[in-house]
């Protein structure tokens, strides 16, 4: 098939007349207006550009004029968490949190010892009876995860969610029932404290997680 010489001259390379006459293989403003705007969605993917982290981040911007270690030390997190909006140290939090857990229940099982002081007893027993309502939400937890990765499945839990959740809350007051045999005001009013504490503690202990998280990023 003959050449084109002007197509040879401007290219410096063979083209065919073909090739060089066909307006479809030149890119079209359009076309690469659609290339910019398929680009667009895939730089957002992610974490927002504006989360708790860096709203958080934003407090430690300003040089601390007492020059504190761990204020530089936070400081450098956050110049992290800048980079890709505290995708990173949301995975350093996650691969803390179970140590977080060895420091979380101990604590809870602290408080619970006097709401049980008569009749008395023993440190351990709260301890175990924790990790035994941890372990089975635990397990109840995962099994609903698997059940949603489930293509036709995972779309229509909604129900058995909400009767998993519910089943939840009534397996930890029978488990203080069962355990603690008192009366069922007296545990009600149990089961409401322990988790209003459970519910502050688990804040408090995820606060210091985020923040050892970044102090050892």
């Amino acid at each position: 098939m003959p050449l084109s010489a002007p197509a040879i001259l401007s290219s410096g390379r063979p083209v065919l007349d073909d090739e060089f006459l066909s307006p479809s293989k030149a890119p079209t403003h359009a076309a690469q207006e659609e290339d910019s705007d398929e680009a667009e969605p895939k730089a957002k993917k992610g974490l927002e550009s504006q989360n708790a982290m860096t709203e958080f981040c934003d407090e430690f911007k300003a040089a601390d004029p007492r020059g504190n270690k761990n204020y530089e030390r936070l400081q450098k997190a956050c110049a992290g968490v800048a980079k890709d909006n505290g995708a990173g140290l949301g995975r350093a939090i996650v691969h803390n949190i179970p140590k977080a857990m060895f420091v979380f229940l101990p604590l809870l099982a602290l408080a619970m010892k006097p709401m049980y002081w008569r009749p008395k007893r023993y440190y351990v027993e709260h301890l175990l009876f924790l990790v035994h309502n941890h372990a089975f939400v635990f397990l109840v937890l995962a099994l609903l995860a698997f059940l949603k990765m489930i293509p036709v499945v995972g779309d229509h839990l909604g129900l058995l969610e909400f009767a998993m959740w519910i089943y939840i809350a009534w397996y930890l007051y029978r488990g203080m029932r069962n355990v603690y045999q008192q009366r069922r005001a007296i545990t009600v009013a149990k089961y409401f404290a322990v988790g209003f504490f459970y519910f502050c503690a688990a804040l408090t202990v995820l606060l210091l997680t985020a923040i050892f998280s970044a102090m050892m990023a």
